[in-house]
């Protein structure tokens, strides 16, 4: 056959057991190699410098760290065949473009660390490494489950199977979600993830926007980051944004301008709206909480809100502004009921008539609007979808 170029050498190695590949110098005697019938030799073609500084390691190799799988020798090959899986990779289901972003499959060592989990990544995608956030998958739903963060740089073997155990993981050990950022994972570690509606038209139209605002931010820099991100016109030309929370579908709490991001009850839904001119110059013990119930007040739904009282208007004209406020209209606006709620009254609430007025009848904190409709949700809620099995 074709001799070797000159430059070119063969080294030689013992495989001894697949995580035990001994190298063999080319000038031993099979005796002094101590090789014999059904021994098994693997050799790779090196260029001679190659050669000499593998033949001269004769010692364990940790797994090096590399963006792309290449074996400088036996050794690392034999480990990467012994350490290989197979991990799917798909979008995240919310926060990834899918027709830009497929699915696809990675052979990895599972001897690897974070950062070259995230190199392997990012040079599938071409997209930096430090943009790349991986989710681990739920065994049960196959939905994202948890980001998967640095920390130790864990290898890949610890991040699929945290516990040691894949039989009882909740987790699945073969795949991951990815998302890919706009910014480095170093900088989002600075951010705080805020899940916030936005209400453009009254209370019938609502957008949700998951927003990053700095985790040292307050409310106004929640609203900077919801003017940025919903391409809406700021509050110098737009009016004055209200941001506030509600729990259970009852207005909890308008945080003031300078509250800390981080002191946002975690257990609460947060809303943002566009004030009227009224509004934003308006005393707070002006205002009323408003919600929404079905027959009887326990039964909640909708969205809560803040709605200004004026002194000595009649309820005929409160509603005109109740049903511009609201946002409902027609049939929709002319079915609703309105009471007042009291506190220590709970469950007796006090229908209004056109010529009551609202201003003296909810004198106190106490005392709530509560609008009485059905509730158009409750279909979804209770999973209409469900009925039809596949």
């Amino acid at each position: 056959g074709d001799k070797l170029p000159a430059e070119e050498k063969l080294l030689l190695w013992e495989e001894i057991k697949p995580t035990m590949i001994e190298p063999l110098k080319a000038k031993q005697t099979l005796k002094v190699a101590e090789l014999q019938d059904g021994d098994i030799i693997c050799f790779q073609r090196s260029s001679g410098r190659s050669a000499e500084q593998a033949q001269a390691q004769d010692r364990p190799r940790q797994e090096p760290i590399r963006s792309l799988e290449r074996f400088e020798d036996a050794r690392e090959y034999y480990d990467f065949l012994e350490n290989k899986r197979t991990v799917r990779f798909h979008p995240h289901p919310s926060r990834c473009d899918q027709n830009q972003y497929p699915p696809f499959d990675l052979v990895l060592n599972s001897k690897i660390n974070y950062d070259t989990l995230s190199e392997r990544v990012g040079s599938y995608l071409s997209i930096p490494s430090t943009h790349i956030r991986l989710w681990t998958v739920n065994a049960t739903t196959n939905n994202p489950k948890a980001p998967v963060r640095r920390g130790t740089n864990p290898s890949l073997r610890q991040i699929l199977n945290p516990m040691g155990n894949s039989l009882n993981s909740s987790q699945r050990a073969d795949a991951f979600y990815f998302e890919v950022l706009e910014m480095s994972l170093a900088e989002l570690d600075t951010k705080k993830s805020i899940k916030l509606t936005w209400l453009s038209e009254g209370i019938t139209r609502e957008d949700q926007f998951d927003l990053l605002v700095p985790k040292t931010g307050t409310i106004d820099d929640l609203i900077q980051a919801l003017v940025k991100k919903a391409q809406i016109p700021d509050e110098q030309e737009g009016g004055k944004i209200r941001v506030y929370e509600t729990s259970s579908n009852r207005f909890y709490r308008e945080p003031r301008r300078e509250h800390p991001i981080v002191n946002l009850n975690e257990y609460t839904q947060i809303y943002a709206e566009r004030m009227s001119n009224e509004e934003a110059v308006a005393p707070e013990e002006n205002f009323i909480q408003v919600f929404h119930f079905q027959n009887e007040v326990n039964r909640v739904h909708g969205v809560p809100f803040k709605f200004l009282l004026v002194e000595g208007e009649n309820f005929a004209d409160t509603k005109k502004r109740l049903e511009k406020r609201t946002g409902f209209k027609g049939k929709s606006f002319e079915k609703i009921k309105f009471a007042v709620v009291r506190r220590a009254n709970y469950s007796k609430p006090q229908y209004l008539n056109d010529d009551d007025e609202l201003w003296t009848m909810a004198a106190t904190e106490d005392d709530y609007l509560g609008l009485d409709h059905v509730d158009r949700t409750r279909s979804l809620r209770n999973g209409v979808g469900d009925l039809f099995l596949r």
